[in-house]
């Protein structure tokens, strides 16, 4: 019998390591849904290792301030008369432990890297974190931040599962996990609409959010519904899921809120 339970645990030790491995070196990466956190950031990283990760020369980080704000296909072509390749990096939600896990990958990866602009507003010095969402971003580059430096940005909390994702990455990717098994088909769907696009349109494009929130009709609850579960319906699972609590409430009499004050499920960090 003690031998029965030693072998379990040696069982049990190995899964969650071989679990943690998996994680740990991407190989679920693939499957990681575009519009999560965690998708935007692997979304940049094929998409330069597309481009060519040595034809980079110089990149841009920011956060949505500077993803929607700059025009990042002007300074690409601005870029391309000086025989320079200058390719947007930023993403929206970026703090200051995104763009350190970013600047480290990128210095390894690139080998004709030349600049690094950051585009960031004083504001961003105002606090050294910016939420336990932000560890989703640097998941997918978790190699090259240590565990150390991710908890001076984001304290570990035991209540919060998201914040055991440094030591533990699976935890960083539970949310993904529970709505690719919920939904396997929309997934794919994601994915190979992702994989469809060219580079360019990720890395030197002024991003705006690809989510199709005109195309949810919300004025009808069951129509509404109806679309949102389409497979089809390129949208982030937040923005998914504050749309069907919103329609569903609409369905039951229920009051959904003042007119033009959004849902707060709906607001995208």
């Amino acid at each position: 019998m003690k031998f029965l339970k030693s072998s379990y645990l040696l069982f049990l030790a190995l899964a969650l390591l071989a679990t943690e491995l998996v994680f740990r070196f991407g190989l679920y990466e693939p499957l990681v849904s575009p519009a999560s956190h965690s998708g935007t950031m692997i979304t940049v990283k094929r998409a330069v290792d597309e481009f060519g990760k040595d034809q980079v020369n110089v990149i841009t980080f920011g956060d949505s301030r500077a993803s929607q704000g700059m025009d990042n296909d002007r300074i690409y072509r601005a870029g391309q008369a000086f025989g320079l390749n200058h390719l947007k990096l930023s993403i929206a939600g970026s703090h200051l432990m995104t763009y350190k896990a970013l600047a480290s990958w990128s210095l390894d990866e690139m080998d004709n890297l030349r600049g690094i602009v950051i585009a960031v507003t004083p504001a961003s010095f105002a606090a050294l974190g910016n939420g336990a969402y932000e560890l989703a971003k640097v998941m997918p580059l978790r190699n090259d931040i240590r565990a150390s430096e991710i908890f001076k940005h984001v304290p570990f909390r035991q209540s919060d599962i998201r914040t055991f994702a440094p030591l533990f990455s699976v935890a960083g990717y539970r949310e993904d996990i529970k709505n690719l098994l919920a939904n396997p088909s929309r997934r794919f769907q994601e994915v190979k609409h992702r994989n469809s696009r060219s580079p360019l349109n990720i890395l030197a494009f002024t991003g705006k959010d690809e989510a199709n929130i005109c195309a949810v009709p919300i004025a009808d609850p069951q129509e509404c519904l109806r679309v949102l579960h389409k497979d089809d319906l390129v949208i982030s699972d937040r923005t998914r899921t504050g749309l069907e609590e919103l329609c569903e409430g609409a369905l039951r009499d229920r009051k959904v809120g003042a007119p033009g004050k959004a849902h707060p499920e709906v607001v995208e960090e």
